[in-house]
């Protein structure tokens, strides 16, 4: 028997059947020939741009001539001082010397200076900056009787800082020992340590604090005094402190304190009388330039004090026809009721990156300070600057006449015989108070030069055309001025510093009429170099007037 198939289903499995056959053939089609698609190439990594002064610092490495690679290793340095690169530059000048120019020992010497002077405000890091020279003079063969002065003495200067940060760290172990006994009521126990910590550290503001309160537990007035004042010339009281050391003094001074911020004065004077410094005496290169010498501090900065005393060494080192100080305060690290927007605004100008930041003639200096004992060391670095300045040529010639009636200042100022004409060119007119009394967090008693205002619109400056004489009068209003400050210090301390709350301890925002001057300087505002300055100091019964002139 045959087995038949009708003939539709036939043909309906016939066409199942090649429906099948098309699907597979068009799968394996589509698996064993892809579409081929365009090739991508690998994205191209982006490369970091270097740094302008890494840029700069790289260009000048690979420049074959040494002669020409010392000159671009040493415009890094002028260009970027405050850069890592410029601290490479100056190693590898010195090494180009050695390799290059053996016998330019002069040469050799200089750049061997331009790595110590970044150094000088840290005696361990001059002593280390000493300790490389003398290596690479060593290695060298070169001037090996310098390599073994510098070596002794960096040497030196090492023990020398180790032993004292040891000491240092000693007393302050025992300063908290002591004033742990003192709180546990051990009066004998904490005396011994109190002092052992003063023994070991003489600036240690907190023993003499718990020395002083020993002593006036005790009925020793005339002992607490000394304690309490010698520590509130370094720091400022606590308010518990302070009443105890007016008690101390109102019972050695038939229940007054008058005379008490005299005695004060007087001790914060002597503190810093062993600071001296050498009276300026003029090169043979010496112009009639007058050099300016910006600072930017703060009261509440404890580096700042190197600095700050540093400054008073200018002003005691030079006349006003030599150097003008300018000194603006900033709320950096903590609140500084001497702060005004003008000195805030100069500040960005320079783009100053904190504080101390001294400037010299519209040249930012490295920002480094330290405590009294490094005042020396951040003299030293910034005065090289200063006194090279004096020796530059003069580019104009500045009158200024001022005249204080009341409570107006009026300054009239002449700008002549510009000699780097520029569209950038500004003069600006600063009212500074010659010194202000304000115990800072730093202990820094006595602020000098401190700018209270900036003449011109928005404290800018005014602009200059042309190389012809130019006049330019100005009025600053102490009252307005006045009011002005206190609204801002009354806005500041609303808002909290940083976000967090506080109070000023005095704010300062009074100006006083008999301790003023003016400053005024031509500056080229892209450049930031200074053309000349002139100093004038304000006498509220007679008009003043001064001129620094073109030689």
């Amino acid at each position: 028997m045959k087995f038949r198939i009708p003939q539709t289903t036939a043909c309906l499995i016939v066409l199942l059947l090649s429906c099948f056959v098309v699907t597979r053939s068009q799968q394996v089609v589509t698996v064993s020939s892809p579409t081929p698609s365009p090739t991508q190439p690998p994205a191209p990594i982006a490369l970091p741009t270097p740094a302008p002064d890494q840029k700069a610092y790289d260009e000048a490495r690979r420049i074959k001539d040494p002669q020409k690679r010392i000159e671009a290793l040493e415009k890094v340095v002028k260009d970027f001082p405050d850069k890592f690169a410029a601290f490479q530059a100056r190693n590898d000048v010195l090494d180009a010397y050695i390799k290059n120019f053996p016998t330019q020992t002069d040469k050799i010497r200089a750049a061997a200076e331009k790595i110590f002077e970044p150094s000088k405000p840290s005696p361990l890091s001059l002593g280390s900056s000493y300790m490389n020279v003398a290596t690479r003079l060593m290695d060298a063969g070169l001037m090996l009787d310098w390599a073994e002065e510098l070596s002794t003495k960096g040497s030196a200067m090492y023990e020398e800082e180790m032993a004292k940060s040891m000491r240092r760290q000693r007393a302050r172990s025992q300063d908290t020992l002591g004033r742990i006994y003192l709180k546990q009521g051990k009066t004998k126990q904490a005396k011994t340590y109190l002092k052992k910590a003063l023994t070991n550290d003489p600036e240690l503001s907190s023993s003499m604090i718990g020395l002083g309160t020993i002593a006036e537990g005790a009925g020793d007035h005339k002992a607490a005094v000394e304690y309490f004042t010698s520590a509130a010339v370094k720091t400022p009281l606590k308010k518990a402190d302070r009443q105890l050391m007016e008690i101390a003094y109102g019972a050695t001074h038939h229940d007054s304190l008058t005379g008490l911020e005299d005695l004060l004065d007087s001790r914060y004077r002597k503190l810093n009388a062993g600071l001296h410094f050498d009276h300026y005496q003029a090169s043979t290169k010496r112009t009639s330039r007058t050099a300016l010498a910006e600072l930017f501090t703060g009261s509440g900065c404890g580096p700042c004090v190197a600095a700050d005393l540093g400054f008073d060494g200018l002003l005691e080192r030079y006349k006003r026809q030599d150097l003008v100080v300018l000194v603006y305060h900033l709320h950096i690290p903590l609140p500084d009721p001497m702060t005004n927007p003008a000195t805030v605004d100069r500040g960005k100008y320079y783009g100053v990156p904190g504080t101390p930041t001294p400037v010299v003639d519209g040249f930012r200096l490295p920002s480094a300070g330290g405590s009294r004992d490094m005042t020396k060391g951040f003299y030293d670095r910034v005065n090289p600057k200063i006194e090279s300045e004096l020796e530059a040529p003069v580019q104009a010639q500045i009158a200024v006449t001022g005249a204080v009636a009341g409570d107006i200042v009026k300054a009239n100022v002449v700008v002549d015989q510009i000699k780097a004409p520029s569209p950038d060119l500004r003069l600006q007119i600063a009212l500074t108070e010659d010194e202000i009394r304000y115990p800072g967090e730093n202990g820094v008693r006595f602020h000098p030069m401190v700018v209270r205002s900036l003449g011109g619109k928005e404290a800018n400056g005014f602009a200059l055309t042309g190389s012809g004489p130019t006049s330019i009068e100005w009025t600053f209003d102490l009252k307005a001025m006045s009011d002005q400050l206190k609204k801002y210090l009354d806005g500041y301390e609303q808002q909290g510093h940083r976000g967090d709350p506080f109070t000023f301890i005095d704010k300062k925002y009074q100006i006083d009429p008999n301790n003023l001057s003016l400053v005024a300087f031509v500056q080229d505002m892209k450049t930031k170099a200074v053309l000349q300055t002139v100093y004038l100091k304000l006498n509220p019964a007679t008009s003043a007037s001064a001129t620094a002139a073109v030689q």
